[in-house]
């Protein structure tokens, strides 16, 4: 009798078991990166009074935006020249047409990748996505994925050359891991 590899087992059961594939998952990633234009508003008001530990809600676009990251790595490539002036809001923030707006639109996205389920952590897993946004940037970011009773959410979102990572809030707002 022929034995059959333990990961081909294993890989079978998570993809018809309900397991979150690569395409499932990026448009879970898209929706979990945008922010309401109430948000940038207040943020904007806001000004230096700002602050991402005590902010009432801290997504990932704002992460991105605010990470002090100084040099290029496998995580983040800053594609702007260093002499090229700042990007305007305009240019920063995309209307996704649903109300919301957006650092990475769907042609932004490259490469989505989910792994195993996250240890000790039933229903969780984790995985990772590359974006390139022309004339702004090419980086990576991680995220946490929870099995809901009927669907998959996002329920964390990280910036591996920051160092830093978000989660959403029972509120369904985001802040800080460890209000960094």
């Amino acid at each position: 009798m022929k034995s059959i590899p333990l990961s081909l087992v294993l890989l079978t059961l998570v993809g018809c078991g309900g397991g979150l594939s690569p395409d499932d998952a990026r448009p879970l990633i898209l929706e979990a990166v945008t922010i309401s234009p109430a948000l940038l508003d207040e943020v904007t008001r806001a000004g230096a009074a700002f602050h991402p530990a005590t902010a009432s809600d801290f997504p990932f676009s704002f992460l991105v935006l605010l990470a002090p990251i100084q040099e290029d790595s496998d995580d983040w490539r800053s594609l702007r020249a260093p002499d090229a002036p700042s990007l305007s809001p305009r240019e920063i923030w995309i209307d996704t047409g649903t109300g919301r707006l957006t650092l990475i639109a769907p042609e932004h996205l490259t490469e989505v990748t989910v792994d195993e389920e996250v240890e000790g952590a039933e229903g969780v897993v984790s995985g990772s996505f590359r974006w390139r946004r022309p004339n702004f940037v090419e980086a990576r970011g991680t995220f946490r994925a929870r099995r809901t009773e009927d669907a998959w959410e996002i329920v964390e979102l990280g910036l591996p050359a920051a160092k830093a990572s978000v989660a959403l809030r029972k509120d369904g707002t985001w802040g800080l891991v460890d209000g960094r």
